[in-house]
């Protein structure tokens, strides 16, 4: 039996419309971490963090130069649940076909699931923990808060704190940081008879997409390091 509390109910999935794409952005600007120069000059996305400067290697930075193809797919995913296009996506627009299928992949695991919404952004901060990567852990920060993540649950998230014995919240990330380390769980059994065979597979859904999200920021070259463990403001 799905143990109580992880799951929610068909009845509760409602598709929710975050708009991360100005909050990445106005973050980033007060922290003093971001500069867009302008597209009309021919330059990229670029986010400076102290020691780095990171530039989009590949992907779409101005819009007025999508293919026909490419704004097929851009449009696509604006007008699904996201209501955006995300930057990892706008790197795998280089081959629209691929934006396109992980775009599709990434709706069911985000809006979709049987995970409630805080174990699944919580174990998205772990696969970001996993795979150092600042913009995909900024990226969910907000989200896991709205959806109750604590301070303690954040620190969880990082590996900087345990979780108390036969905590719900410390079993599902222990299995996803498992899973991101090395692609299985030590008791792939139990876990099954622990929560259920549909939250495994998806789980495994999960940080699979992420660490794929991740390698995309990262080959893309506009991720940066991981932040200090904090709420946001």
């Amino acid at each position: 039996m799905p143990i109580q509390g992880l799951v929610k109910t068909r009845d509760s999935l409602v598709p929710r419309f975050d708009r991360l794409e100005g909050a990445h952005i106005a973050l980033a600007l007060l922290a003093g971490t971001y500069s867009l120069e302008t597209p009309s000059i021919g330059a990229s996305l670029v986010f400076s963090v102290p020691g780095k400067v990171s530039q989009m290697r590949f992907g779409v930075v101005d819009e007025n130069d999508l293919s026909s193809e490419q704004r097929n797919v851009f449009d696509e995913i604006a007008s699904g649940p996201r209501s955006i296009v995300p930057r990892p996506f706008k790197i795998m627009l280089e081959v629209p076909e691929i934006a396109r299928t992980v775009s599709a992949l990434g709706t069911v695991l985000r809006y979709e699931t049987s995970i409630s919404d805080r174990l699944r952004e919580l174990a998205i901060l772990v696969v970001a923990t996993e795979c150092h990567s600042g913009m995909e852990w900024d990226g969910h920060l907000p989200i896991a808060v709205r959806h109750g993540a604590t301070l303690d649950d954040l620190r969880i998230a990082r590996g900087d704190m345990e979780a108390p014995a036969d905590s719900e919240v410390g079993f599902f990330l222990d299995r996803a940081r498992e899973l991101a380390r090395t692609t299985t769980v030590e008791d792939p059994d139990g876990m099954i008879q622990r929560v259920g065979k549909r939250a495994t597979c998806e789980l495994v859904g999960l940080v699979g997409y992420y660490r794929l999200v991740a390698m995309y920021v990262k080959m893309g070259g506009i991720d940066y390091p991981l932040p200090d463990v904090a709420m946001p403001e």
